[in-house]
């Protein structure tokens, strides 16, 4: 017979994950009686030992964090673990990674391998489609959890950058430069900065009296270099001279795309990207985009994280965003046209 995880026994007894791991843990609150003896009477009947009970007995603590990933490929994580790995081992704290590669299902499926391991806190990169519900989810479970960039504005510790306001500074810097027909592409809505970043884009266009043209705004399949390339096909028989890319993996994609289309950059058309990921330096032409600090980032969330762990439950912790900076590079010109 299959052994039974947390999920199942949420749903054997019609409750929600985190009210499993709250009555697991013994916290004493947000759950009725009724509910708890209910819980309790599953895990009897089913003979459920939490996992990390087993593996922990007679200890108190786990000495163990979580880290959910959207997408182990991002060329940004490695330095960003690099940051949250350097202080969790300071605080003599190992790190569990879960890559939930974008899809909302997995990443549930992750936070709840996390509750029933016992981590003593989670390290949160959620996409847009499930973020409010994972925040629920963790809240109600009484888990220390910090979010690391979230696509929307909640009372939720977090540790971002500002996409909307860094995205408008890089479409406005292709308009001093005299660039008028500006495309957009983006990844899916739900992953990191899309939207904001394409808000940013529109608000630029506005601010310089130039019209958002729909047709200029396309997307990929995901925020890959396969995205990249995929979304300059559908601008075919459109007229731009310059292109942003939300993100610098994507940008990446479109200077392949535009390469084998006979084009160049930026004779032909000019691009910038998002984020400084390490090959945009090295590329040619080198990409202008926006730096964000993601050592520091992972250093600032994994610290922040502590503090929720050590303060009472309640306790206001204040978010941390990081500024960006512009890099210029060689990858704009004025327009040949």
């Amino acid at each position: 017979m299959k052994s039974l995880t947390i999920k199942d026994i949420a749903s054997l007894a019609h409750v929600s994950i985190g009210t499993v791991s709250r009555i697991i843990n013994e916290t004493g609150s947000g759950y009725s009686r009724e509910t708890y003896e209910r819980v309790k009477r599953v895990i009897a009947n089913a003979g459920y030992v939490p996992n990390h009970m087993l593996r922990n007995a007679g200890a108190k603590r786990s000495h163990t964090i979580g880290l959910v990933m959207l997408d182990i490929a991002n060329p940004s994580l490695p330095e960003i673990i690099t940051g949250i790995e350097e202080v969790a081992l300071a605080a003599d704290l190992d790190l569990l990674l879960c890559n939930s590669n974008d899809n909302p299902a997995r990443e549930q499926r992750q936070l709840a391998l996390l509750l029933e391991k016992g981590v003593e806190g989670i390290l949160l990169m959620t996409s847009a489609l499930c973020e409010s519900r994972n925040v629920d989810e963790l809240l109600r479970a009484g888990v220390p959890f910090v979010l690391l960039n979230a696509n929307s504005v909640n009372s939720c510790c977090n540790v971002s950058i500002d996409n909307y306001n860094g995205a408008k500074q890089l479409v406005s810097y292709l308009i001093a430069r005299g660039h008028q027909r500006i495309a957009c592409i983006t990844g899916p809505d739900w992953t990191e900065g899309s939207q904001p970043r394409c808000r940013g884009y529109k608000q630029a266009l506005t601010e310089h009296n130039l019209p958002v043209v729909q047709e200029l705004i396309v997307s990929g399949d995901d925020d890959t270099l396969s995205g990249g390339s995929q979304a300059m096909q559908k601008l075919k028989g459109t007229d731009y001279t310059a292109v942003f890319a939300c993100n610098d993996m994507m940008a990446i994609g479109v200077y392949h795309y535009l390469y084998t289309h006979g084009l160049s950059v930026p004779q032909d058309v000019s691009v910038v990207g998002f984020g400084d990921i390490p090959p945009s330096a090295m590329i040619c032409p080198p990409l202008t985009t926006m730096h964000q600090p993601t050592v520091e980032m992972g250093r600032a969330a994994m610290r922040l994280l502590l503090q929720v762990m050590a303060q009472p439950k309640g306790t206001p912790v204040t978010s941390r965003s990081f500024p960006l900076e512009f890099m210029e590079r060689d990858s704009v010109a004025s327009p040949s046209r």
